[in-house]
């Protein structure tokens, strides 16, 4: 019986790392653009992203109601 156990739970788990490994290979990448080329939708400045790391982002000026 413990036999039976220990085999379906190892089944189980090689199941499950396929299962994964497979997801992996097959879900889209987080590169940049396909073309590689810079100014895409995806593509950030270093010097933007080190502004915004060390500093709040700048919000819209409020105005007080009277």
């Amino acid at each position: 019986m413990q036999d039976a156990i220990a085999i379906a739970v190892a089944i189980g788990a090689a199941l499950w790392l396929v299962r994964r490994t497979c997801r992996r290979h097959i879900a889209p990448g987080c590169g940049g653009p396909a073309t590689g080329q810079p100014g895409g939708r995806s593509f950030v400045p270093l010097d933007r992203l080190v502004m915004t790391g060390t500093r709040p982002p700048r919000q819209a000026a409020r105005r007080s109601a009277p």
